[in-house]
């Protein structure tokens, strides 16, 4: 055998081994309400075909009567009332460890019943729509024939009182109070002081912290109006202005926003900093597309992420553990993303309010359109001073518009900023493209209006971003650069994550 021959087979051998074989993965995997968010499977790169663990299934069913003898490798039980199970799985159509049997998707859609699924590959989120009623149904009904029957009893109780109201808000409620006492220096007995307390006001979500000892300031505060008005965010009190980033002005204002965003990232350079105020929690964590991007032990009621470039395709969520046991998921909405709105959708922010530091008074209002499915428009005003006095009275105009192969779609976008006063024009233009093998291309564009490029040091700067995700892995490659009068400053860069 020659050298080469030796030299292929080797590279066979080394292939069949390790790119062959399904990788673990770990994905979101719902069925009828029921849903485990780090659920494993198995996926083969090259076929893309999933594998499911028959024993972890049967313990995500919770089915009571369903049993697995892994040993003589059969499933038998009753899947519901009507449906029974009796199988035996084959050795050649399955992949054996040493805690369970893993058969394709398919094998378990037909020994179990379920003709339809649905497969998310860029969130990993796997959604079973089985034939057979589960468990959690089954409670569901038995719940809901329990309320019904309570409501029933209820109704007659308050008929013969004669009072029909109810109310799932209250004007006025006792709410919960709460001392802190912290001391960041023992030795020089260097405490602090302060009460937090929350509570339904006015029908409303009301939360306050107050500062007591060494001195006394009103921290946070905030009345909170949420699903009155659809999906938006009615807020008095503290909330973050929603302006761009090339504005220097202070974004932790203590005022009016009535938005759908209650959290969202900016960009600056080729990052997107992503920050908010979750007031008595213990953990935020932060997820892309379903997996787990980063996490963060809040100081002083405070988080921030910063993510390399982020596509449109992009979903991002922050999770959010209160001291309290609740636990919240809140949809983080990108600025600068030109999302495309559906036909006659319309989506508008308006905010006003003074910096809760700088004391200067913010002002914003947006409105988005969807012309057509594939067209959306933005118009806006601003008039936004930062903290040495200089102001940013700043029209605004947009457009996104998205074309090409329905897999593989381009989407570009521009803003251009016309500051009132001096009439100078900034422009920002966005180019992104999907591209097979789960890769994403982004070009990004700012030319700076004469005032801004003083203050920023930037004529203009771009952007260029490859990006692939490689199961767990994500990728980017890039190239950034500003460049001002005679200086190009750039960066070269290449980053990867596991999550």
């Amino acid at each position: 055998m020659t050298r080469l021959q030796k030299t292929i087979l080797i590279f066979c051998i080394l292939k069949a081994s390790l790119f062959s074989a399904p990788e673990e993965a770990f994905v979101e995997l719902e069925m009828k309400g029921q849903k485990n968010e780090f659920y494993r499977v198995l996926i083969d790169d090259e076929t893309e075909e999933i594998y499911i663990g028959v024993g972890e299934f049967i313990d995500f069913t919770k089915i009571d009567g369903l049993r697995f003898d892994r040993k003589r490798r059969r499933i038998k039980g009753a899947l519901d009332t009507e449906k029974q199970v009796d199988v035996r799985i084959p050795d050649s159509i399955s992949i054996d460890l040493e805690d369970d049997i893993f058969i394709k998707l398919k094998d378990l859609q037909e020994y179990f019943y379920i003709p339809n699924y649905q497969w998310d590959d860029e969130r990993y989120v796997l959604t079973l729509f089985p034939d057979f009623k589960t468990p959690r149904e089954y409670s569901l009904e038995l719940n809901n024939q329990r309320t019904r029957l309570a409501m029933a009893k209820k109704e007659q109780e308050l008929e013969e009182e004669g009072d029909y109201i109810f109310q799932k808000k209250r004007l006025l409620a006792p709410g919960m109070l709460k001392f802190i006492y912290s001391n960041s220096n023992i030795e020089d007995n260097d405490y602090s002081f302060e009460i937090d307390y929350g509570t339904e006001l006015l029908y409303g979500e009301f939360e306050m912290t107050q500062k007591i000892y060494p001195e006394s300031e009103l921290d946070y505060i905030r009345l909170r109006y949420q699903e009155v008005f659809g999906d938006y965010y009615l807020i008095f009190g503290d909330f973050y202005l929603e302006s761009d980033s090339i504005f220097d002005v202070e974004r932790n204002l203590r005022g009016i926003s009535f938005s759908k965003n209650e959290y969202y990232g900016t960009r600056v350079d080729n990052r997107t900093i992503i920050e908010g105020e979750a007031q008595n929690a213990s953990l935020v964590e932060l997820y892309r597309n379903g997996s787990l991007e980063d996490f963060e032990l809040p100081t002083e009621n405070k988080f921030r992420f910063t993510p390399l470039n982020i596509s449109s395709s992009d979903n991002y969520t922050i999770k959010i553990y209160y001291r309290d046991g609740r636990i919240e998921i809140k949809d983080i909405y990108i600025l600068g993303n030109q999302n495309i709105l559906n036909k006659g959708e319309n989506d508008f922010v308006i905010q006003g309010g003074v910096g809760n530091d700088d004391k200067e008074n913010q002002y914003l209002a947006k409105y988005k359109y969807g012309l057509t499915e594939n067209l959306t428009t933005t118009i806006g005003t601003s008039f936004l001073k930062n903290s040495e006095g200089i102001k940013y009275d700043v029209l605004e105009g947009g457009v996104a518009y998205r074309f090409g192969l329905e897999k593989y779609p381009t989407l570009v976008s521009g803003t251009i900023l016309e500051e009132i006063n001096s009439e100078s024009l900034g422009f920002k233009g966005i180019l992104e493209q999907k591209l097979p093998w789960d890769s994403n291309l982004i070009i990004r564009y700012e030319d700076y209006s004469l005032e801004i490029s003083d203050r920023l040091k930037k004529d203009y700067s771009y952007n260029i971003d490859l990006s692939k995700d490689f199961k767990r892995f994500t990728g980017s490659v890039g190239y950034f650069n500003n460049t001002y009068e005679d200086e190009n400053l750039y960066q070269i860069y290449l980053n990867l994550d596991y999550t």
